[in-house]
C-alpha cells in the first residue's frame, strides 16, 4: 500500500507535466510572415487589376462578374445602396450598347485585415458616345473590401467610391 501510495504522486505529476506540455503544443500558431504576406497578397491584387481592365476592354460582362461577389454591396454618389452583382451586368450591357466605355483602376493602400482585404483605390472611366459625340474622362476614389472565392480568386465584397469633380449644385 506504501508502494502505491509513492507512485501515485509521481504518476500524477508525469501526467500533468505531459499532458501541459501538449496543451502548449497545441496551442503555439505557426509564425505569420506578415511582410512576406503582404507582398504576395498585393501581387495577387495587381493581377487582379489588369484582368479587371483586359475584361473591360474586351467588353467581357461575365468576365467582369467574376470579380464581383454575389452579395456585393456598393454605395455610389447619388443611389440608393445596391445590394448583390446583377446591377452590374445591367449598367454594362447598356454602357457596351450606347458607348465605347474603358476603365482603369489601382489599389493604393492596401491592408489585411483577417481573410478579407480593406483597400482605397482610384480610378478613371471613359466614355464616348457611339452614336458620335467626345469623350468623356471621369476619375474618382473609393474604398473597397475583397475577400477570396472558392477557387482563392479576390473578390469585391464592400465597393463605396466618389466621383472626382461632380457637380453638386443640386444637392442640398
Amino acid at each position: 500500500m506504501k508502494k502505491l501510495l509513492m507512485i501515485l504522486p509521481l504518476v500524477m505529476v508525469l501526467c500533468l507535466t505531459f499532458s501541459c506540455q501538449k496543451a502548449e503544443e497545441v496551442a503555439e500558431e505557426p509564425e505569420v510572415d506578415v511582410e512576406a504576406e503582404k507582398l504576395i497578397v498585393e501581387k495577387e491584387l495587381r493581377a487582379m487589376e489588369i484582368a479587371h481592365k483586359a475584361a473591360i476592354d474586351s467588353k467581357d460582362i461575365e468576365g467582369v462578374l467574376q470579380f464581383y461577389s454575389s452579395d456585393l454591396i456598393t454605395i455610389s454618389p447619388g443611389e440608393p445602396i445596391l445590394y448583390g452583382n446583377d446591377w452590374i451586368r445591367t449598367t454594362l450591357n447598356d454602357l457596351y450598347n450606347n458607348y465605347d466605355f474603358t476603365e482603369d483602376f489601382k489599389f493604393i493602400d492596401i491592408r489585411i485585415i483577417g481573410d478579407r482585404v480593406a483597400a482605397s483605390y482610384s480610378f478613371t472611366q471613359q466614355t464616348t458616345p457611339l452614336a458620335g459625340g467626345e469623350k468623356i474622362e471621369q476619375t474618382g476614389k473609393g474604398m473597397v473590401i475583397l475577400k477570396q472565392d472558392e477557387m482563392k480568386n479576390w473578390q469585391f465584397e464592400w465597393n463605396a467610391y466618389h466621383m472626382d469633380d461632380m457637380d453638386i449644385s443640386n444637392y442640398e
